[in-house]
């Protein structure tokens, strides 16, 4: 093992106890809505500190497990991350999904694999191999079997929490936007970047245990140690998003509509008609939950009908509502800039106005207004 692999796992290993520590002691507010944001904390805490020390062992106790194909400690490492990051993850997302039952059942193959290796090793020796070529003669190897198996297990794992973070990341953007009228300020961009990029990084791992090329591997460790940072210092800063997202994301009790929600559908057309004539869409970063207050009724209701109605998802149907204002204004008051009619349509920011007018209309807020005056 080179001067520079040796380097490389040092400051993966450092930079991981260190975050791991951070993770420990971070100040997060007293609210009860950071709750689950408390509890991600400690499982990223747990999957920093566990991979620096396998990262520390890898330097100083192993001889040199990463270069040969299908190594254990290196396949090992893989999947802690990949279980740790992704159920982490997960609890932001969807914090009902994990539960203890899951983390112990997830849990429980790769102490069976460990316990199994560890006997093999004492009972059947290691071998050692340097390339694929050798793993036909040494797959018959009890050990080697062994080896093999784990790194199909870790593939099999990576498709399968691959699918979970894909699953649940689509339903939190669907759950978000059922409930805001503004997304952007939330900045799911990055949080949805995280999440792709810990697939991606999981993806260049597996690879490492059957491509034992130096050069590869330095490159896929230098990411893992970008990807580390990068995670670390978006993911301190999101209780400041999470604060805004909790509500969304947890169960609430909706009681004392009980009588209005007999028959919602009869009552949508006076529902609607309120929220039209009263312009409530175009409070700025209006919710589902303010307009289902105003209108007295729950914002489950609220959802569905217009799901069901307006074929739209709240954030889509809010925002037509903006645009349509938004032409009324355009006809009416030309010499408007589109900074002007954004503010008097609700949206924050006027990028977000043009690009949403663009969506729905096809059209820039400029471009119409030519074509149409």
């Amino acid at each position: 093992m080179g001067i520079y692999f040796y380097t490389l796992y040092i400051i993966i290993s450092t930079l991981c106890l260190l975050m791991g520590g951070v993770f420990l002691f971070v100040y997060v507010p007293d609210n009860k809505h950071l709750r689950n944001y408390r509890i991600s904390l400690k499982i990223f805490a747990a999957d920093y500190i566990l991979l620096g020390v396998l990262d520390l062992l890898v330097v100083f106790w192993l001889k040199d497990p990463s270069i040969q194909p299908f190594s254990f400690i290196g396949t090992l490492i893989s999947t802690l991350q990949s279980f740790l990051f992704t159920f982490a993850l997960i609890n932001l997302l969807n914090p009902q999904f994990v539960t203890l039952r899951k983390l112990l059942l997830n849990a429980l193959p790769l102490v069976l694999f460990t316990l199994i290796y560890m006997a093999f090793v004492s009972i059947f020796g290691n071998i050692e191999i340097n390339s694929l070529l050798e793993i036909r003669e040494g797959i018959m190897h009890p050990t080697m079997f062994v080896r093999v198996s784990f790194s199909a297990f870790y593939a099999v794992q990576m498709s399968y929490y691959t699918y979970l973070i894909i699953l649940n990341t689509r339903k939190f953007r669907s759950e978000i936007e059922n409930y805001f009228s503004d997304t952007h300020r939330l900045n799911l961009k990055v949080f949805q970047s995280m999440a792709g990029s810990a697939i991606l990084i999981g993806i260049l791992a597996f690879f490492t245990q059957i491509i034992p090329h130096q050069t590869f591997q330095y490159t896929v460790l230098v990411a893992i140690v970008i990807f580390y940072l990068l995670c670390s210092l978006l993911f301190i800063n999101y209780n400041k998003v999470f604060v805004i997202i909790e509500p969304v994301i947890v169960p609430v009790s909706e009681t004392g509509f009980e009588g209005l929600l007999e028959q919602p559908n009869t009552n949508w057309r006076k529902w609607r008609n309120r929220i039209i004539e009263e312009k409530l869409y175009l409070k700025e970063q209006i919710t589902l939950e303010e307009i289902a207050q105003t209108l007295q009724i729950s914002r489950t209701t609220l959802s569905n009908l217009i799901n069901a109605k307006e074929k739209q998802n709240f954030y889509g149907w809010i925002n037509s509502l903006r645009i349509e204002h938004a032409k009324t204004i355009i006809a009416e008051n030309p010499d408007y800039t589109v900074a002007q009619i954004a503010r008097l349509t609700g949206f924050t920011e006027t990028s977000n106005f043009s690009r949403t007018f663009k969506k729905v209309t096809g059209n820039t807020p400029s471009g119409w207004r030519s074509e149409n005056l």
